[in-house]
């Protein structure tokens, strides 16, 4: 966390990091695609030769190793060497460079950064906040140093340059002497102040976080009277050195802390994503308060409360929950009630989670069977029976739903057959009946 600040002090404290190697030229912002395309260039301006093996270059948060992949490790007085992100793709953009060629792997950022040159103790050799205000912006120019320590964007030279070594500078110095002329000593740097916002983090949604900036000033030391203007990506503002604040919405915001003085000003900015939290609150058998976290990423519950009735317990700052796991909070300790309904509440009052709302573990989503039934001839309906009256015996196969339809058609097939002996019937007593009246009213003659 101090390590930014340190760095401050370095800017501003130069004599205290022993300058022998420089970076001499950046070039952070390629025409066109950056990748593997970025380079810096170091240049040593002491009087003797400087092994370079076992160095780093500090950049984002990581020292860089350097390998060697052209040329010797050793510089000489007033020599040069290139440190890149890629050396095949660096030698097909300069295919004419000869010099001391370093790989490494890196990232550097378009808009501006810090990048340290340490030697094989991981001793602070040089340093440059350049900021893509100072030129080299897409451009097709980098960002070259002159004897006064100053950048400005020109076009790229990488393994060469006008800067002059300590021995060369002995010499002008010699000859300006001996001619009577006066030459002004150009400052390093400019004064300035420097703010710092903290480290990109992940917060929860709708919890309080602690934000808490730091400054320094003109000679190095903690600021006591800057203004502290807190702008956090959402519309909110807030003015203080430390202050709470809290994302409503999911999302990646960018907050930026401005620090002034008088007339002197500095700003930071950092990434902070906003993550909804995915927890748990339940009690154990014993009374207990256990907590648990579904994601697989840390959540810091500082001043949340746990409550249960007209009691609440405050988690004090500090307090974290490690992804998937579970903390358990003894009775003796939160004094809550072990009977009421327990909920968990932001650090601002408000309720995060029921215990009644959380979801059951380990569940299995009940399965919904639909019964498909075989669809029968157009002219005969299908009769399903209510589940909830069938008896175990009708629900033993298709035999029993079918049974009243098969009576039916039975039934109907029987009632043709006794209508049609009914007729025969009918005819044959008329036939006899007739014979019958034939004989009394007739004698037959032989």
């Amino acid at each position: 966390m101090w390590l930014r600040l340190a760095i401050f002090s370095l800017l501003i404290f130069p004599g205290t990091a022993f300058s022998q190697v420089v970076i001499s030229e950046i070039m952070y912002d390629l025409e066109g695609s950056d990748t593997d395309r970025e380079w810096m260039e170091v240049f040593n301006e002491s009087s003797s030769s400087v092994d370079l093996s076992g160095w780093r270059f500090f950049e984002g948060t990581s020292n860089h190793k350097l390998t060697l992949k052209q040329g010797g490790a050793t510089l000489e007085s007033g020599e040069y060497a290139v440190i890149v992100d890629d050396d095949v793709t660096f030698l097909i953009d300069w295919p004419n460079y000869s010099g001391a060629l370093f790989d490494s792997s890196f990232s550097l950022s378009n808009t501006g950064e810090t990048l340290i040159l340490r030697d094989s103790e991981l001793s602070d050799i040089d340093s440059v906040t350049y900021s893509s205000e100072w030129g080299g912006k897409g451009d097709g120019n980098s960002l070259t140093r002159d004897d006064g320590g100053n950048f400005s964007g020109a076009l790229p030279t990488p393994g060469s340059g006008d800067l002059n070594s300590e021995e060369g500078s002995s010499e002008e110095s010699s000859e300006s002497s001996s001619s009577g002329a006066i030459s002004a000593t150009t400052p390093l740097f400019t004064p300035e102040i420097f703010a710092y916002a903290g480290e990109d983090r992940t917060v929860t949604v709708g919890a309080d976080t602690k934000f808490e900036g730091q400054s320094i000033g003109l000679e190095g030391e903690p600021m006591t009277n800057a203004r502290y203007l807190w702008n956090f990506g959402d519309g909110s503002i807030r003015e203080g050195e430390n202050v709470l604040h809290n994302f409503k919405y999911p999302g990646d915001y960018v907050v930026v802390l401005n620090v002034s003085s008088g007339q002197y000003s500095a700003s930071d900015k950092i990434v902070v994503s906003a993550l909804p939290a995915q927890l748990k609150v339940a009690r154990g058998e014993d009374g207990s308060v256990i907590l648990g976290n579904r994601e697989d990423r840390e959540i810091d519950l500082s001043w949340w409360y746990i409550k249960s009735g007209d009691k609440t317990f405050q988690l004090p700052e500090m307090t974290y929950i490690l992804g998937s796991s579970e903390i358990r909070f003894s009775s003796s300790v939160t004094e809550l009630s072990e009977i009421a309904e327990l909920s968990l509440l932001y650090p601002n009052g408000s309720i995060a989670l029921l215990e009644s709302e959380n979801e059951p573990q380990n569940q299995v989503p009940q399965q919904v069977v639909t019964e498909v039934v075989p669809k029968k001839r157009a002219e005969i309906p299908v009769i399903v029976p209510d589940i909830e009256r069938v008896s175990e015996a009708e629900i033993k196969g298709e035999e029993q739903v079918a049974a009243p339809i098969a009576a039916r058609e039975s039934d109907d097939f029987y009632k043709w057959i006794l209508a049609l002996f009914g007729l025969i019937g009918l005819g044959v007593g008329a036939g006899l009946y007739i014979q019958k009246e034939g004989k009394d009213e007739f004698t037959i003659i032989d």
